[in-house]
């Protein structure tokens, strides 16, 4: 698998309709979890997408000492201040 996988608005959207549906099923059974629901839901969504930005810039951003596919640990001109 290559590149970003883009996600659409509606993609995201059906992603929270089942948070939505948790959180009618709560308010029904009467079950008072409703704000610990939406402040995890929250939490959650900040953190894969943090997650998210962090990987991305990882892979787009190789450590001049970690080896690519083209090139071994011997052939890396750094290799010697990296240790």
């Amino acid at each position: 698998m290559e590149g970003i996988i883009h996600l659409q608005l509606w993609q995201m959207i059906a992603a929270y309709i089942f948070i939505v549906i948790l959180l009618f099923i709560v308010k029904i059974k009467g079950i008072s979890r409703e704000r610990d629901i939406l402040i995890s839901t929250t939490r959650m969504t900040i953190q894969l997408i943090l997650t998210g930005y962090i990987l991305v810039y990882i892979f787009d951003h190789s450590h001049p000492c970690i080896p690519c596919n083209r090139h071994s640990i011997s052939d890396c001109h750094y290799a010697r201040n990296c240790w």
